[in-house]
């Protein structure tokens, strides 16, 4: 079970798991985040009858997964660690539901609760994931420099979003597969938004020749040609994932979707 704790490899080893090994994964992987009340956020609560716990301040009993991202959607365990498995390997549509063992639009409310508790651990992502209103449509990239000991790549919500992009617009607009890539501006190395943004502000746009000379361009449009356009409600979630793909180097990104999504919301 430990072997499993620190990376799933491959889809075959999720449909070996019996439910009573999938439950006991996810439970232990909540107990690294601790536990506390959903109420009072006192840490000291005694078990109950499994998965109930009762806090020793407020008498307020809960379950394990209350108050934290995984607590929605209510999917069995083993279709959780599906749809992780199948977010890592960017498996989509019926191929996905059907190997997590849900319909598709629970199985993508998963893929977008495990979205939004990556972007949360980012104190600068934490209110975006939350679904809170007002949400920026305009992002700034800063690259890493150089290579090693460098600090990784960034995506940050940008303020002034419409504004700003007005005053870009002359700034080498280009768009491909859904996102408008544009140049250098206001202290980033370059802004990305969604191209229905650029739409509604009558932008021209035009579309990208060869990407050379930004590898984070290159990985966006190499990994969004997967897709058959992202919705404009989940781009910012799309972009973080992104984000923390490139910075990963190719390592596996299940065991940080597992930690995440049993942390606290």
């Amino acid at each position: 079970m430990r072997e499993i704790m620190d990376g799933i490899r491959d889809l075959s080893e999720v449909a070996e798991l019996s439910a009573t090994q999938a439950q006991l994964l996810l439970e232990r992987a909540c107990l690294r985040h601790g536990l506390r009340c959903p109420r009072c956020a006192e840490s000291r609560c005694c078990r109950l009858r499994p998965p109930r716990f009762r806090c020793s301040r407020c008498a307020h009993s809960f379950r394990l997964f209350t108050g934290r991202w995984i607590e929605r959607p209510r999917i069995p365990a083993r279709s959780w660690l599906a749809a992780l498995k199948c977010l890592e390997f960017d498996i989509r549509g019926q191929a996905g539901s059907r190997f997590a063992g849900l319909s598709e639009p629970v199985y993508y409310r998963a893929l977008d609760a495990a979205r939004r508790s990556l972007a949360a651990q980012d104190p600068a992502w934490k209110a975006l994931a939350a679904e809170s209103e007002g949400q920026p449509e305009v992002f700034g990239v800063r690259r890493s420099r150089n290579g090693k000991g460098g600090e990784p790549l960034r995506i940050e919500p940008v303020g002034g979003g419409k504004d700003l992009l007005r005053l870009a617009s002359d700034l080498g607009v280009r768009h491909r597969n859904g996102f408008a890539y544009l140049s250098a501006y206001a202290g980033y190395d370059a802004l990305v938004c969604h191209g229905a943004v650029l739409k509604e502000l009558g932008i021209a746009t035009r579309a990208f020749d060869r990407v050379t000379g930004d590898p984070f361009l290159s990985f966006l449009v190499n990994r969004t040609t997967r897709h058959f356009g992202i919705p404009r409600s989940s781009f910012p979630l799309y972009l973080k994932e992104q984000e923390l793909r490139f910075n990963g180097g190719g390592l596996p990104l299940f065991p940080r979707l597992l930690d995440s999504i049993t942390s606290y919301r």
